[in-house]
């Protein structure tokens, strides 16, 4: 659970960036210190960490109608980095909250 909120996620998934990029769940932390997941990209091996707070703060944001833009940190967007904007995404979608891209903004 992360915020209350079931997360259908499972280590092996695997979930793409806007650009094509593949990453696979590595790790998924249900609570305490450190919830949240890691991912792994498929092409080179780096490691991204994805925090509850963030998925939290996001869904708040999206769940209130705001328009989030992309690669934009800040109460403005998810991350500047790609990885991490993409593997917020995949955590949203897979608790069923359809976010979609319009123009340069994600919304609900």
């Amino acid at each position: 659970m992360l915020g209350g909120i079931r997360m259908v996620m499972e280590v092996g998934q695997v979930f793409r960036s806007r650009g094509g990029s593949e990453y696979k769940v590595s790790e998924v932390r249900a609570s305490g210190r450190g919830a949240g997941f890691s991912a792994v990209r498929l092409s080179s091996g780096k490691e991204v960490r994805c925090s509850r707070r963030l998925i939290d703060r996001t869904r708040s944001a999206l769940l209130a109608g705001k328009a989030l833009k992309v690669q934009s940190n800040g109460p403005g967007g998810i991350s500047y980095t790609v990885a991490v904007e993409a593997a917020v995404l995949f955590a949203l979608r897979s608790e069923g909250i359809a976010v979609r891209l319009e123009g340069r903004t994600w919304v609900v």
